[in-house]
């Protein structure tokens, strides 16, 4: 995925792997696991989640602006006040992050977040 607008994937699921892929200028964030809060309750906070062996580069630029908890290389968040239990138990390993205009990482409202060899 190359040069596009928001985020490069977005996942709002549980028992996964995000393996091997290639994000390139995605103007949010690179691989963002986030509920979204809306009225409509978008989705829940992930777990059980692998992301391995993936390249972000040049992501993440729109970090700074106000609320934006998603311009990361790689972001595992939610917003604060959603109603609900936290991410938990997601292995972070083996990936490469590179010119991103934001932080690498970005890890919040998570519990047993595993981040090795990035």
């Amino acid at each position: 995925m190359e040069n596009h607008r928001a985020r490069g994937i977005l996942v709002k699921a549980s028992y996964g792997r995000i393996e091997n892929n290639r994000i390139d200028g995605s103007s949010i964030g690179g691989i963002v696991l986030a509920p979204e809060p809306f009225h409509w309750q978008e989705a829940s906070f992930s777990q059980n989640v692998v992301i391995r062996g993936n390249t972000v580069r040049n992501t993440s630029r729109q970090f700074g602006q106000p609320g934006q908890t998603q311009a990361a290389g790689i972001a595992i968040t939610g917003d604060y006040g959603w109603p609900g239990r936290n991410h938990s138990n997601i292995l972070i390993e083996e990936n490469v992050i590179d010119g991103v205009a934001g932080p690498g990482l970005i890890i919040n409202l998570a519990r047993d977040v595993r981040v090795l060899s990035n």
